[in-house]
């Protein structure tokens, strides 16, 4: 079984060095996204803990606030990294530093063999369920989290949600087969106004992959 796993960090380099040895299994693959405003020190201990391992690899750093896009365009670096450097995968995963598995990694693969190739993924028809408050999609949102305060905007002018789409929201963290990866890449190819779109969605990493999955 050949598991990527996307892991986007901000602190705890040990942990983190901690849950990659043990997710770590021949096949598997990691891809490391460390917060562009976590200290530079975050960084360099994980690399200085991982640095022996071939299969990991530091993905281009973005700054990340809660509710913003950076989360999604980490995620989507991770992605496009495995597709650009033509690694095979059975599923990829998407993981934040501070996971930690509760099953041996055997037990993770052989549940995952015997899937039939599901993806799995907590998901809700909007509005409803998970996310409640369809005003995250309708209108355009601007989030920064800083001091003192940090600010959101929200224009208040409504916005159609794209290409005719129906909305689907959940958990931002996810188990993509293969397959669904391979068309999460290809929608988004044929539709980059799909993220243009979700630039300006309110915590849209709950939203972005569910509806095209």
């Amino acid at each position: 079984m050949r598991i990527a796993y996307v892991i986007l960090a901000h602190q705890l380099p040990e942990q983190l060095v901690r849950l990659v040895c043990a997710l770590d299994a021949p096949g598997a693959r990691f891809l490391i996204h460390i917060n562009r405003r976590s200290d530079d020190a975050v960084q360099r201990a994980a690399r200085l803990g991982l640095a022996e391992r071939a299969n990991v690899v530091f993905l281009r750093r973005h700054k990340l606030y809660w509710g913003g896009f950076g989360h999604v365009q980490a995620t989507l670096e991770g992605l496009d990294e495995l597709y650009r450097s033509e690694t095979d995968f059975d599923y990829v995963v998407l993981l934040t530093g501070q996971d930690y598995p509760i099953k041996p990694v055997a037990e993770i693969e052989t549940t995952l063999a015997r899937s039939d190739g599901r993806s799995f993924m907590a998901v809700d028809r909007l509005p409803g369920g998970w996310v409640d408050g369809m005003d995250r999609i309708r209108y355009r949102h601007w989030r920064k989290i800083g001091r003192p305060r940090g600010w959101h905007l929200r224009l208040p002018i409504a916005r159609r949600f794209p290409l005719g789409l129906e909305p689907w929201g959940g958990s931002s963290y996810w188990w993509l087969s293969r397959a669904a990866a391979d068309h999460v890449r290809a929608f988004r190819a044929e539709h980059p106004s799909y993220t243009r779109f979700f630039r300006h969605v309110d915590v849209p990493d709950e939203i972005f992959f569910h509806t095209i999955s």
